[in-house]
């Protein structure tokens, strides 16, 4: 997505999410919900568009519809859990377009998300654990640890761009 004109070059915003039988369809204000799983709850800010999915009840993941900002909180687990979101972009002209947004849970709380085959690690989890940080080609990223306790495994930080990414070891 752009900052400027959010999703398409005459913007728009994500129209359809869909995980594990319930699908929320969003038309740019009003947001239904076709529900089919007693695992999965959400809430939804009218305001900021801001969708929040709860996962049973240990798993978040946080939409902004209006631009596809998102943030996803993973619980630790005792296996690696991989959890799939098919979305639908549609622009203001109605020109649409879907894929599924991955995310892999492994067994240290350590999240890593995919979209159309391109791997992107939002957040690496410090740990006893391997990280692996990959950029989105030719977009901003920001490469960030979220536990303030030393690592001592190897981590690796893949489609770092100078002048355009950031590396935040705070």
């Amino acid at each position: 997505t752009s900052p400027d004109t959010g999703i398409g070059a005459d913007g728009g915003y994500i129209s359809e999410i869909e995980h594990d039988g319930v699908t929320y369809s969003f038309d740019g204000t009003n947001l239904t919900v076709v529900d089919n799983n007693n695992d999965i709850s959400h809430a939804f800010d009218d305001i900021t568009m801001l969708l929040t999915i709860y996962i049973d009840s240990k798993h978040t993941l946080e939409v902004d519809l209006n631009d596809g900002a998102y943030a996803f909180y993973g619980a630790v687990g005792d296996t690696v859990e991989t959890l799939d979101f098919d979305y639908v972009l549609t622009d203001n002209d109605g020109d649409q377009s879907e894929n599924t947004l991955q995310f892999v849970i492994d067994e240290n709380g350590g999240v890593n998300a995919a979209s159309g085959g391109a791997a992107n690690i939002i957040e690496a989890e410090v740990d006893l654990s391997h990280d692996i940080l990959i950029g989105n080609d030719n977009e901003a990223d920001i490469f960030r640890w979220v536990n303030d306790s030393l690592d001592s495994g190897t981590d690796l930080v893949r489609g770092f761009e100078r002048d355009l990414d950031i590396l935040d070891l705070n």
